[in-house]
């Protein structure tokens, strides 16, 4: 079961906290909860009607959870930034399957000490990478291969790593390109052959 509220009694919330009059137009406000709740298992859910007036009714719940999450780690709403409660909208987005979510996790993950002074958790952001590169997503992919490149929570593997990279650089990454081909500098022919077979053979999951 989903609590919400009506969305005139949201909007005069919203309107008396942050004197600003939501239209149509409005873009998502998430430096604030005013439009999410929880349903019965603790998830987050935003407000059906308030998320067709304010976002429209083309993303899905899983893409709207990811901008919050963004928004909410990036801080460019109103200079907020919330780690903790960014971590939760893109872990629920993510567990949605959508793949730029679990790229923007394990980014978070790959460089949690830049963050926020934690110490870097290499598996846990190939976990994620791998399921958004799986769904054949270029940046999870340029990201995986990077890590076996540099041997970074995984043996270092430059097959394994060029293999990754040159599905990136097939949809188009420049700078995944430049790293196979910059990659491959320092690669024997047999190794190089090997993974572009890899390449030739790889499905996406989805």
């Amino acid at each position: 079961m989903v609590l919400v509220v009506g969305i005139d009694k949201l909007r005069k919330w919203h309107e008396d906290k942050t004197n600003t009059c939501l239209d149509n137009n409005a873009k998502c406000s998430c430096d604030t909860t005013w439009h999410v709740f929880r349903d019965a298992n603790g998830k987050l859910v935003l407000a059906p009607e308030l998320v067709a007036t304010v976002y429209g009714s083309g993303r899905t719940q899983a893409e709207r959870l990811y901008d919050c999450g963004f928004k909410l780690y990036s801080g460019i709403d109103k200079n907020i930034r919330d780690i903790p409660r960014a971590l939760e909208f893109l872990n629920q987005a993510a567990e949605m399957g959508l793949a730029q979510a679990q790229t923007r996790l394990g980014t978070i993950y790959e460089m949690r000490e830049e963050v926020d002074g934690k110490e870097n958790d290499y598996s846990r952001a190939m976990f994620w990478y791998k399921l958004a590169a799986e769904q054949n997503y270029p940046e999870a992919q340029f990201r995986i291969g990077r890590l076996y490149r540099q041997g970074l929570g995984v043996p270092q593997d430059y097959i394994i790593a060029h293999f990754w990279l040159n599905l990136a650089a097939a949809k188009n990454l420049e700078y995944a390109a430049y790293a196979r081909d910059d990659l491959s500098k320092i690669m024997s022919p047999a190794q190089i052959a090997e993974a572009q077979r890899l390449a030739r053979e790889w499905k996406p999951k989805k």
